[in-house]
């Protein structure tokens, strides 16, 4: 046997020489056969213990000492010493499992915070760019009540005007003043496009970055045992890194500016068309449901749909990483058709 110390043979020799010398294998065998030795000498104290009880000696139900008939001096003494240690040991670890069964319990009775929160944690060192990103997305989202109102502007003024009527001045003026209003609108689209594009793209870069990180040191952290598994070889695991990072991306930065785009249009469009005419909204908002339906259905479809996909491309991307990596070898047995065949194989399925 030989101990490697600092680079350096440290010790050479049997079991037994080593354990002879005292040194550095010794204090290893030692540390772990302790626990071993200890646990040992609590069985046989426990067995003694419990003969002893049956003969109706030991401690009462409040852990008082009674008397020892047999034992008697130094031995009696001994013996209470052993009863209380082996006691107060088990009480101890009956305690501490107790405790760790209760840990436990509380941590899986914790509510875990949902995807969403824990991606907009991710990215809180980016916060300053989702907020102005966010209140781009908001005036995105009053562009379009916005341009609907001034559109039912101008059709009530061509409808109100009667030819050969002198108001031809009045008329030109108001529609003047419509065109304008469109023209600002689409300035103030322009620009509010730009930076929600231009935030919510650093934000969602500067996320990317932090997860490729994460999942890369989460991936190294695995055992051996991990990347023998057929669905974590390195294809599968370099087209994960690849994809599932881009569309946490996703999450964070254009769907998070799409959902308050939508939800500040359809506060601003209602409040527009309670104002002006809350039976007509009410006839209107009758329809939504439908809209909720359809809308959740095709979501359904499209995210399984998304999930099949993705399966696929991970499993197609291993064939391919694994081919690219050997391709000496496969060239040398001209098994190059045969990697084509698995390939297309896997986009089939």
């Amino acid at each position: 046997i030989c101990v490697i110390k600092d680079k350096h043979v440290h010790e050479l020799g049997t079991h037994a020489e080593l354990l002879s010398m005292n040194g550095v294998y010794a204090g290893l065998y030692a540390y772990q056969n302790k626990e071993l030795e200890q646990q040992k000498e609590d069985a046989r104290l426990r067995e003694a213990l419990h003969l002893e009880d049956e003969e109706g000696n030991g401690t009462d139900s409040d852990g008082d000492i009674q008397q020892i008939p047999h034992a008697s001096g130094k031995d009696s003494y001994l013996a209470i010493n052993r009863k209380l240690s082996i006691r107060s040991r088990t009480s101890s670890r009956a305690g501490s499992i107790h405790n760790e069964t209760a840990a436990t319990t509380n941590r899986k009775q914790k509510k875990k915070p949902g995807y969403f929160s824990r991606v907009l944690s991710l990215n809180k060192p980016e916060g300053g760019y989702l907020i102005a990103g966010s209140i781009s997305a908001l005036i995105n989202g009053a562009s379009f009540p916005a341009c609907a109102l001034i559109l039912s502007h101008v059709i009530h003024t061509l409808l109100d005007f009667a030819p050969g009527s002198d108001s031809k001045d009045a008329l030109r003026d108001n529609v003047n003043s419509y065109c304008f209003g469109f023209l600002a609108i689409g300035a103030s689209c322009f620009v509010s496009t730009f930076f929600q594009t231009f935030f919510y793209g650093i934000a969602g870069e500067n996320l990317t970055v932090r997860m490729r990180r994460l999942a890369l040191k989460g991936i190294l952290k695995n055992p051996m045992a991990f990347f023998d598994k057929e669905q974590n070889k390195a294809g599968a695991l370099t087209t994960m890194l690849e994809t599932d990072a881009a569309n946490i991306k996703n999450m964070a930065g254009p769907t998070l500016g799409v959902a308050l785009q939508s939800i500040f249009c359809l506060v601003v469009g209602l409040a527009i068309a309670f104002y002006y005419s809350w039976r007509m909204s009410l006839v209107m908002l009758a329809m939504v449901p439908m809209f909720m339906v359809s809308g959740l259905a095709e979501a359904e479809f499209s995210k399984g749909f998304d999930g099949d996909t993705d399966e696929t491309f991970k499993a197609s991307g291993a064939i391919v990483s694994e081919g690219v990596t050997n391709i000496r070898t496969i060239y040398s047995f001209s098994a190059e058709s045969k990697v084509v065949k698995l390939y297309d194989d896997s986009l089939e399925k």
